[in-house]
């Protein structure tokens, strides 16, 4: 199944379709955590998934973007060279496009069929940024539970499954 359209009407956005593919994209390492979260939410509802830290591996998968593919793409600034070019190759691939930033005048936003924007101020524990990461993760948690509340037959079936094949690793 292809990705039928993403709806916005009011508040709610949903899927109307399965996407062939789901592309993860970041900027820097610190958005590591909400890229691999979402990775790891959606693969676990039976949707298949790509994800790199690394720029040219997220370049390569970038060209492997086709009509029918979502790519959700996570920048504070917005303003990511790699991060822009990905968008702008999927955007051109006919993807649909979703990015999270701070930045209402980035460049990335010209490359985004949806946006969702936090405005955390820079809390930091630490060098490390920790509200950004929470407002972003929180965004990716809200994209999910949208998705699963559109067919939650096959979401829970598949969260059965996964658990199912998990539960070797929970054995002594």
């Amino acid at each position: 199944m292809r990705l039928a359209s993403l709806t916005h009407d009011g508040d709610v956005v949903g899927l109307r379709e399965q996407p062939e593919m789901l592309f993860l994209r970041l900027v820097r390492i610190e958005r590591l955590i909400p890229c691999m979260t979402a990775y790891y939410r959606f693969r676990r509802i039976g949707f298949p998934c790509f994800f790199d830290a690394d720029s040219d591996m997220q370049m390569i998968n970038a060209s492997m973007i086709r009509s029918g593919d979502v790519v959700i793409a996570v920048s504070h600034s917005g303003i990511s060279r790699h991060v822009n070019e990905a968008l702008r190759a999927a955007k051109e691939a006919g993807a649909f496009t979703i990015g999270i930033t701070q930045s209402v005048k980035a460049p990335m936003t010209q490359f985004c069929d949806l946006l969702f924007f936090n405005s955390i101020s820079d809390v930091t524990v630490g060098k490390t940024i920790v509200a950004h990461r929470l407002a972003e993760s929180t965004i990716i948690e809200v994209l999910y539970a949208g998705v699963m509340a559109l067919d939650p037959g096959r979401a829970t079936e598949c969260l059965k499954r996964s658990s199912k094949t998990m539960e070797i690793n929970k054995e002594s």
